[in-house]
């Protein structure tokens, strides 16, 4: 580069003249600066960026929980009331099951004559075994109707004997 004749300043004037190398200088050294900051800001923005889209997506999914967890307080009432319900259930179930266990023990008591307090204690998967066990071997206990109204009797009563008896009786 030439170097140029310092123009002449008005008079009193404190300006400096400065070469025009050193103006290119000074011009590329701040458009370093420049690019570099402009480099540093690209890099703040991709991170910020980045930031940003993360900080979206875990409002996204908060609001999806929060709605999520609005529509499950809805159903907390109906989840009580079900679970009322089931408890209800459940009890009169135990009832029911209490009450068959008592009419199956009452069947085997007045069918195979067994007494009563012999079968409080057995289970019914025990009753439904010892009935089984009780019709293979084929005993059961004489009814009423069998021995003549109820009166247990060693020997059973012919047709004949039953006819004369309910004539007698019939005729009183």
């Amino acid at each position: 580069m030439t170097e140029q004749a310092p123009e002449q300043t008005p008079q009193g004037s404190k300006e400096k003249l400065v070469p025009e190398y050193q103006l290119i200088a000074m011009k590329n050294k701040l458009e370093e600066e420049i690019n570099g900051l402009k480099t540093k800001i690209a890099e703040i923005t991709i991170d910020a960026d980045t930031k940003y889209q993360q900080y979206l997506s875990e409002q996204a999914a908060k609001d999806k929980l929060s709605a999520e967890n609005e529509e499950l307080a809805k159903s907390l009432p109906l989840l009580a009331a079900e679970k009322v319900a089931r408890e209800k259930a459940e009890k009169d179930l135990t009832d029911l099951q209490s009450q068959y266990l008592s009419v199956v023990r009452s069947q085997l008591a007045s069918q195979y004559g067994i007494p009563p307090e012999r079968l409080k204690d057995k289970t019914l998967t025990e009753l439904k075994t010892l009935e089984e066990a009780l019709k293979l071997v084929g005993i059961r206990k004489a009814s009423g109707f069998d021995t003549g109204g109820g009166a247990v009797s060693s020997s059973p009563l012919s047709t004949h004997e039953k006819l004369k008896k309910g004539m007698a009786e019939f005729s009183k």
